[in-house]
């Protein structure tokens, strides 16, 4: 007996010692839990490493309109074969307690959070898990839209003014490498579309509709307004990511185009 006396100040320590911390993380765990939104968003394309950067690690992007985010807000969902990398919803948890978060990579209305594979990515296909469907690969330089495309489609639309309004004026395909090459250049230096009020010249409603194609299979497809302020719409949004009026280069885009048009 008076040896297990003996030992109560030793389990009344250890008590202490292993409760306490339990205890306040899982009081955490139940705050933070008990204040959290948790929804799902599905990915729309992975990011190579910079140089220097680990080889392994991947940024998965997608839309992200919310304005500003958390650092650790996104969760990433990934599983490797040797010939793929599937990729997951993004899981978004948004707690409510606590202050507001800074606008965190919010450029051309794209969030991203990384993740660290096995291996490098290498010459495996990201594949989004929802649907089967190749996910483009943006390299580190790459913006707007992935390098490495291997034809296009390019149309021209002209105004309110012509005959017939908006109809189409031209169509081409691009195959030639170099052209495809300075045509994803042109689009990838166009600046983020600004927010707020600024002086725009005069619209007629003429467009031009790019479709980007892949050898993985996957398109990006582009509506570049020809005259206004030359927003740039990507893959059917309402809201435009960039716009060619407030590049320092003008309407050189714009003649890019009609120049592979052969207008």
């Amino acid at each position: 007996m008076r040896a297990l006396r003996g030992w109560v100040p030793f389990g009344v320590a250890a008590l202490v010692i292993v409760g306490i911390p339990l205890g306040i993380a899982l009081g955490i765990h139940w705050y933070q839990a008990s204040g959290a939104t948790m929804t799902y968003v599905q990915p729309e394309a992975v990011r190579l490493p910079k140089a220097g950067q680990d080889p392994r690690t991947l940024s998965v992007e997608f839309t992200w309109s919310g304005g500003g985010y958390c650092f650790g807000e996104f969760q990433a969902q990934v599983s490797e074969t040797a010939t793929s990398v599937v990729v997951g919803p993004v899981i978004d948890r948004q707690f409510h307690h606590g202050g507001a978060c800074a606008g965190v990579g919010t450029v051309y209305d794209r969030a991203s959070v990384g993740v660290t594979l096995r291996t490098p990515l290498g010459t495996r296909s990201p594949i989004r898990r929802s649907d089967g469907a190749f996910l483009p690969i943006f390299g580190p330089g790459d913006f707007l839209v992935p390098g490495g495309a291997d034809r296009a489609a390019i149309q021209r639309f002209g105004g309110l003014n012509d005959s017939p309004p908006l109809g189409l004026r031209k169509s081409t395909v691009v195959t030639n490498l170099g052209d495809l090459a300075d045509l994803t250049n042109a689009l990838n230096v166009q600046p983020p579309y600004r927010q707020g009020e600024f002086y725009c010249p005069m619209d007629d409603g003429s467009y031009f509709l790019v479709d980007l194609h892949y050898p993985a299979g996957f398109a990006e497809r582009l509506r570049v307004d020809a005259t206004g302020c030359g927003a740039i719409y990507l893959n059917g949004a309402s809201t435009p990511v960039a716009a060619t009026a407030q590049a320092r280069d003008g309407g050189e885009l714009s003649a890019l185009l009609d120049g592979l048009l052969g207008a």
